[in-house]
């Protein structure tokens, strides 16, 4: 959920998942039934056992809450803007490689990349720790995150094979493809969210919630940017939705994982 910004700060990131919003109303106040009122009774009834089953769950948040100023970015524009303009948190855009477009609460390639493999788009996080996530609202053979981007020739990356049900891990190191491998079998579907944290040496790659795999490596542990990124024949055909990164906050900043 990555630089910080002069307003408030925004509101807790769970990272891997969504946040699980508990009801608040029953809390705050206590139920009156008016003894003459069986209509209101009814009505009393029914909101309480509402209330019950918003407080009933047995969904387990798999990793932590993040608190952090950071980066955020719905792609939500009043009109279409090309390159991508600022972040919603005011952060610029850098529109490393092709063209890209911000509409409809959306990200875009408009056109590709014509000198190279790769069509990305980074903005800098401000710290060389944190984390960063991204929705798929259009899945295609390439779809991926970036993150610790030093310049165009040198970044980390996480692409995705949907034909195979998976991701790759990937580095680029002075225009060279280093391939780390795969994260096991993990959803490439419209609608996944992929993470990336990480802090000093370790990389851990979360998909929908699920840490899938973890990497130690020492390879540009001081670059500070990240983004998104695509490759292969179906560039035009991605979409972003809900971008989000946050610089690391420290272990006072970081909660224990819901038991």
């Amino acid at each position: 959920m990555m630089v910080g910004m002069a307003a408030a700060a925004p509101p807790p990131v769970r990272f891997g998942g969504a946040e699980q919003e508990g009801t608040t109303d029953g809390r705050s106040r206590p139920w009156v039934v008016p003894a003459s009122a069986g209509v209101l009774v009814l009505v009393v009834l029914l909101a309480s056992a509402s209330w019950f089953r918003g407080e009933s769950t047995d969904v387990v948040e798999p990793v932590p809450l993040l608190v952090a100023e950071g980066v955020r970015d719905d792609f939500l524009r009043t009109e279409p803007v090309e390159p991508l303009g600022d972040a919603r948190t005011g952060q610029a855009w850098e529109e490393v490689s092709g063209t890209w477009e911000a509409h409809d609460g959306l990200a875009r390639v408009v056109e590709a990349n014509d000198l190279g493999a790769r069509t990305v788009a980074v903005v800098d996080l401000g710290s060389s720790d944190g984390a960063v996530a991204v929705t798929a609202a259009a899945m295609v053979e390439g779809f991926g995150l970036v993150w610790r981007y030093e310049d165009a020739f040198n970044y980390w990356f996480l692409a995705a094979s949907p034909r195979f049900g998976s991701w790759r891990l990937q580095r680029l190191d002075d225009g060279t493809t280093v391939d780390l491998g795969g994260i096991g079998l993990a959803p490439a579907i419209d609608g996944t969210t992929v993470e990336v944290r990480f802090e000093d040496r370790t990389t851990t790659v979360f998909v929908d919630g699920v840490e899938q795999r973890e990497l130690v490596d020492d390879a540009l542990v001081d670059a500070t940017s990240v983004g998104v990124l695509v490759e292969g024949p179906d560039v035009l055909d991605a979409a972003w939705d809900d971008f989000v990164a946050v610089p690391s906050p420290g272990p006072s900043a970081t909660s224990v994982d819901p038991s």
